[in-house]
């Protein structure tokens, strides 16, 4: 990979389209492979193109890949970061609902609140969230409450697109949206409820994260769905070796919270602790 970047670093100059940058620089993402120098040789193309008067349509796909591909692998570049926002707001409504989820989540990854590109992507997303993808429903509402965006227009538009998808949504894209929606205290009860259906009926295939987070978030909205929570409960138990203890507080947590007495869940909560005191202490 080391020459395949000094080539790409060599021929950046040659380039006329931030296509060209952003391929190089989702392709590196995509691999995971963080060659820093190619990046910021590639971030400082792609500023000097945006800033051109003679490249102000490019393609909106190369504006969300590019800053998929920095965020992915960590990489928070201001100026980059500032001429990608500045290029794209103007082109949102014509934004796929890929790109739209995918520039969102770039920015809260590196933690970067950009309120004017945010407040126009609202408005973009609102008008196509019927056409977002479980994913980006899911990596949306991760974001919003990553960068403790409060949008109610948002968050209702997103819940309402939510509903009929459920059933397509992977485990951990339903573990995302309920924990982003109680992180940020959007409390939308239909939703949670819609939401506990098909976690049920995966429970089985809960890692401790997702029981953890998933309980944390029905206590926090104050949604007291006891078959879920129930469920949480027996899973944990039977996975109580392999839960962290910050996952075994957080469902106790829970459980308390929501008023909820599981018996079994304490004394085998109170076993690992005892097992594992020293890990509660640090």
């Amino acid at each position: 990979m080391n020459a395949i970047a000094a080539s790409a670093m060599h021929r950046l100059s040659e380039s006329d389209s931030v296509q060209g940058l952003a391929n190089i620089s989702w392709a590196f993402a995509k691999l995971g492979v963080l060659h820093a120098p190619l990046m910021h040789a590639i971030a400082s193309e792609a500023i000097a193109l945006l800033s051109s008067s003679e490249c102000c349509n490019f393609e909106r796909q190369s504006l969300a890949n590019t800053a998929w591909a920095f965020s992915s692998l960590g990489i928070c570049h201001g100026p980059l970061f500032s001429s990608i926002a500045s290029s794209s707001m103007p082109q949102l409504p014509q934004f796929s609902q890929q790109n739209l989820s995918n520039t969102v989540w770039a920015f809260a990854a590196i933690e970067v609140l950009h309120s004017p590109l945010m407040e126009a992507l609202s408005a973009a997303a609102i008008a196509k969230s019927s056409e977002f993808h479980p994913q980006g429903l899911a990596n949306t509402a991760w974001a919003l409450s990553r960068l403790d965006v409060w949008d109610l227009p948002f968050l209702d538009a997103l819940a309402s697109a939510a509903l009929p998808k459920l059933v397509y949504f992977a485990t951990q894209n339903l573990v995302n949206m309920v924990w982003a929606f109680a992180k940020l205290a959007y409390d939308n009860v239909p939703l949670l409820n819609s939401i506990a259906a098909p976690s049920l009926q995966r429970i089985g295939n809960f890692d401790a994260q997702h029981l953890s987070n998933t309980a944390w978030a029905f206590a926090q909205s104050r949604c007291q769905h006891v078959p879920l929570i129930n469920a949480i409960a027996s899973s944990a138990i039977a996975k109580i070796f392999h839960c962290k203890p910050q996952d075994l507080a957080n469902i106790a947590w829970a459980m308390a919270k929501l008023g909820l007495l599981h018996r079994p869940l304490l004394e085998a909560i109170s076993a690992a602790a005892r097992r594992n005191i020293s890990e509660f202490a640090e």
